[in-house]
């Protein structure tokens, strides 16, 4: 048995959803390791500097780091979002999100041509005379009156009526 099937679109390629298992507890590896620094904060916190400290280590220091595993910002763990958060930070910071221009302005009457074409400039005068000129090889401009092919001149710009 053959089936035909007419398409008018293109076929796309699909990418499979993103894997959501995890290390330990359905826990990423980014918020495995946040976790377990916590953790080692606050046991190591205890010996060195007794339970009061070891409470507010726990409070200012393994409190933030412990929300920002398990919290969700847009469907990910906020922790996840660290580095996307430090590379638009870093582009900010050393100026490189913004576009720059580096190609002067074209020149009043230049034509965006490829090849040979390039060299052809239209003129504008202020009578309504308009004209174009090539370049020769070596940069000198032909006239109308050269008679070399590659140059052309027109008597009159057609005015359009309001």
């Amino acid at each position: 048995m053959t089936t035909t099937s007419d398409r008018s679109t293109p076929r796309t390629g699909r990418l499979p959803r993103r894997s959501r298992r995890g290390l330990i507890v359905n826990l990423s590896a980014a918020q495995a390791i946040t976790l377990l620094v916590a953790v080692l904060l606050v046991a190591v916190s205890i010996p060195m500097f007794g339970v009061g400290a070891a409470f507010w280590v726990a409070l200012l220091a393994a409190g933030p780091l412990v929300a920002a595993a398990l919290v969700r910002r847009d469907g990910f763990p906020v922790v996840e979002w660290a580095p996307i958060v430090w590379h638009f930070w870093r582009r900010r910071w050393t100026r490189q999100s913004g576009f720059r221009v580096t190609a002067a302005p074209r020149p009043a009457g230049k034509l965006a041509l490829p090849g040979e074409e390039a060299r052809l400039l239209a003129l504008t005068a202020p009578t309504g005379r308009s004209w174009c000129t090539t370049r020769g090889p070596a940069g000198t401009p032909r006239s109308c009156g050269s008679g070399h092919p590659r140059s052309c001149c027109w008597t009159r710009k057609p005015r359009t009526r309001r």
